[in-house]
């Protein structure tokens, strides 16, 4: 079978999305898919097989589609699936297809719980739209899915869930001793507004009287408003910025807690990925993320609740055998997200596609 996936971008210095359809990709080729994945923006290929980057510079452009209709001419035969991921590339590919220029079936994923186009009627309208050209809809966890059917009752019918898989580094818990002095709290998450790190900050700073360093990698154009924000709660000089990370399994062997403050989250990527280096998450209580954290044990707060995070931190700051016990729970919940299952799912959907489901 064969998968082209579009998107925005493929690179390692995005996020969760980005990762799910670069990881996939390669699971697809190791299962002896004839998997493809196209790129709008300008992004290294890093050796990936059948990989290419179209090199828009803004993928809002509507020329955008044009680019994007050449480059799956020899792709997208009838016997082929074209899979998108992420606004505006699946704008594109719906106006493609409303057009009559690809005549693959069509299917997509559903990244997010919320996205700001639902809050605004114009947008929804478009948004709709853009829905009723997709085969398929595969939702990343069943809140993903509820909340799209819910502001988008017309695409129940064709919208199915396909769990989020994760690359799981570690087959044992990595070993900590249990005086680690100061603890070291990591978040790995991309510096804009829905990873809400200000909020992070502002708890830490709340029990500044505790033994704590907080590393942050993930990039964004927030982090100069962030370490601005660090310097001004006086917390600066325990809060490391380390920017983009390509590989962050040594961070994860040596840290004692992961937090993930998020306003909004389709899928706890990067929760289950601590999860599986066994750390205790304290994490937001929104769907998509309480979800996978909670039923081991680990604390979800209110993404508003900055002394609620505080104490959640203090606590587990204060008992390392609460913290081994919350990692190893996480470490054998970690392993129901395996992404090689994931990527059977996905071909299960697309071999199961009708001719065309229409919304």
């Amino acid at each position: 079978m064969r998968v082209v996936q579009v998107i925005n971008s493929f690179g390692l210095d995005r996020g969760g999305a980005e990762r799910l359809a670069r990881g996939l990709h390669s699971d697809l080729l190791d299962l002896g898919a004839d998997a493809h994945i196209i790129a709008l923006e300008p992004c290294a290929t890093d050796g990936l097989k059948n990989a290419r980057s179209l090199g828009i510079a803004n993928p809002r452009d509507p020329r955008a589609a044009i680019r994007l209709a050449r480059a799956l001419g020899p792709l997208a035969t009838p016997d082929s699936v074209v899979h998108g991921h992420l606004f505006p590339t699946i704008l594109h590919l719906s106006m493609l297809r409303r057009a009559g220029r690809i005549a693959a079936p069509c299917t997509m994923t559903e990244h997010n719980t919320w996205n700001k186009r639902r809050d605004s009627g114009l947008w929804r309208r478009l948004d709709r739209a853009i829905y009723s050209q997709f085969d398929r809809i595969a939702a990343i966890s069943t809140q993903t899915r509820d909340a799209l059917t819910t502001a988008h009752p017309q695409v129940a019918a064709k919208t199915v869930t396909v769990r989020n898989g994760a690359a799981l580094r570690f087959a044992t818990p990595p070993e900590r001793p249990d005086t680690s002095t100061p603890p070291t709290i990591l978040t790995v998450a991309r510096l804009a507004r829905a990873k809400n790190i200000e909020t992070a900050l502002s708890a830490l700073h709340l029990i500044a009287d505790r033994p704590w360093n907080y590393v942050v990698a993930g990039d964004g154009a927030l982090r100069p408003v962030l370490e601005a924000r660090a310097n001004e709660l006086g917390i600066a000089d325990r809060v490391t910025f380390l920017g983009n990370v390509t590989d962050v399994t040594e961070l994860l062997r040596s840290a004692d807690i992961f937090l993930l403050p998020s306003l909004w989250e389709g899928f706890g990527l990067a929760a289950v990925e601590a999860m599986n280096a066994a750390l205790p998450v304290v994490a937001s209580d929104v769907p998509g993320l309480s979800d996978i954290v909670a039923p081991v044990g680990n604390p979800v707060i209110a993404p508003d609740d900055v002394q609620g995070f505080a104490q959640a931190l203090g606590r587990l700051i204060d008992a390392p055998a609460q913290r081994s016990q919350l990692g190893l729970a996480g470490f054998e919940a970690a392993k129901g997200y395996d992404k090689v299952g994931m990527a059977r799912d996905y071909l299960a959907m697309w071999r199961d596609l009708p001719e065309r489901v229409a919304a």
